[in-house]
């Protein structure tokens, strides 16, 4: 309804089906793609940038699950421009993350594993519960690879930052 609504503010209709998008990319990622594209328009028409780059990330996620993998790089890497123009180091992040991901799913570990450092490099100091999922991402890659210590050396950071926050899940 919100979307839809004229009278609401831009960002309260951007903010509601930017939540549309992301909530239908697994029950119906072409729905996802549809409403990301509204979303990207009206981000574009009203030049709201936040919500632009929260638009090809949504776009990059639903490509990633359909396994489109070209597109959903391109998608993040249009995305993280607009991050990058923001200086917004921890969007910058998550779509090194997300690229990462992308890469770790085709098997090419070396892009993963400068993709997932890089987000890393980003967010260490700064934000410790993303960075404990960045080290974890990096052991897995590790792992993949077969280089065990390394892989143990970056599960071993993720813990010991869960365990600092008293983090149950992480």
């Amino acid at each position: 309804k919100l979307w839809n609504d004229t009278a609401q503010v831009d960002t309260v209709r951007l903010y509601a089906i930017d939540e549309l998008a992301w909530d239908a990319r697994y029950k119906n990622t072409d729905s996802a793609i549809i409403l990301a594209n509204l979303e990207l328009d009206y981000a574009n028409l009203k030049n709201k940038k936040f919500w632009q780059a929260k638009a090809c990330n949504a776009l990059g996620v639903a490509y990633y699950i359909k396994s489109n993998y070209a597109k959903a790089i391109e998608w993040h890497q249009q995305c993280f421009a607009i991050w990058k123009e923001m200086d917004n180091k921890p969007g910058m992040a998550s779509s090194y993350n997300n690229l990462g991901n992308i890469y770790s799913e085709r098997s090419d570990y070396v892009n993963a594993l400068k993709h997932y450092q890089k987000g890393l490099d980003l967010i260490e100091t700064s934000n410790k519960q993303k960075a404990g999922t960045y080290y974890s991402n990096i052991g897995s890659i590790y792992l993949y690879q077969g280089i065990y210590p390394k892989a143990l050396e970056q599960f071993q950071k993720a813990l010991t930052l869960c365990e600092e926050r008293n983090d149950q899940k992480g």
